[in-house]
């Protein structure tokens, strides 16, 4: 024995040495890797706007055996009656305090997730793709009603600036915009935007899942979790009433407040990691 530890005893431990911080790491990454468990709260919000079809999501993410950075997060919503589904990413990260008049909106970026932390979130998702589709054409249909007002009033509000003429009254004013939209809104341009948004947005009565992925580095890997949420008729119809307040709200009309559908969560799907 005291022959053996003299020829090879230095060896085993010098390959000990090497061998010892790749078991770690393969401990770390393929054995110890960390796991993000979503712990949803209140309901899953259901909207449409002028950002397109939104969806809110408010929860807790808890965070298993070690810290990890998130990247990104996205939620896949398919409907279950044809399976089509549609790609949301995170827009904006919403406050959690109570009141409209305490909310605060940042940009999403990624954050980091401890065991003895875990991350409260409230987060809307947008559908870019959407987005991008949407955007140009409400710019345009604001840029044509900008037109139409300053042809229809360029010259009278001319003549009040220079102080040749007195003000109109605030309520006739109002009224014959009003009355100029009433008009404009029954152009071609008014009714093909119109009928854009009635394409996009495709809620309709029915159940979906909701897929939350939760991307994270370090190492990279998907996390999963799912629910399963049903719309009904009356509350398409809420959601298609805000197509009337997003063209309004592009010409600069009085459009109120948008409708939102806050849903429970029916069905929690076993989730996992990719």
């Amino acid at each position: 024995m005291a022959e053996f530890l003299r020829t090879w005893g230095a060896l085993i431990i010098a390959v000990v040495a090497l061998v010892q911080p790749w078991l770690r790491a393969g401990w770390r990454h393929l054995i110890w890797k960390p796991k993000l468990i979503p712990h949803p709260a209140g309901t899953i919000e259901i909207g449409f706007s002028s950002l397109g079809p939104t969806l809110g999501l408010l929860g807790t993410l808890e965070c298993r055996r070690r810290q990890t950075f998130v990247r990104s997060k996205d939620v896949v919503v398919v409907r279950l009656k044809d399976g089509s589904s549609h790609r949301f990413s995170w827009g904006i990260f919403r406050s959690l305090a109570f009141g409209t008049a305490n909310q605060t909106f940042e940009l999403s970026s990624g954050f980091l997730v401890r065991p003895e932390e875990p991350y409260r979130y409230n987060i809307q998702f947008w559908e870019r793709t959407f987005q991008n589709e949407l955007r140009p054409k409400l710019e345009a249909l604001r840029q044509a009603w900008q037109e139409r007002v300053l042809e229809q009033f360029g010259d009278a509000l001319q003549a009040v600036a220079s102080g040749s003429v007195a003000a109109p009254a605030p309520a006739e004013l109002r009224g014959k915009v009003e009355e100029l939209y009433r008009q404009f809104s029954q152009e071609e341009l008014h009714v093909s935007t119109y009928g854009t948004l009635q394409r996009m947005c495709y809620w309709e009565p029915g159940s979906y899942r909701i897929e939350l992925r939760v991307a994270t580095a370090r190492p990279n890997a998907i996390h999963t979790a799912s629910w399963e949420i049903s719309l009904e008729e009356k509350h398409v119809q809420s959601l298609r009433f805000n197509i009337f307040k997003v063209l309004q709200e592009a010409c600069n009309q009085a459009y109120g407040q948008f409708s939102f559908v806050y849903l429970p969560y029916e069905v929690e799907q076993p989730g996992g990691n990719a």
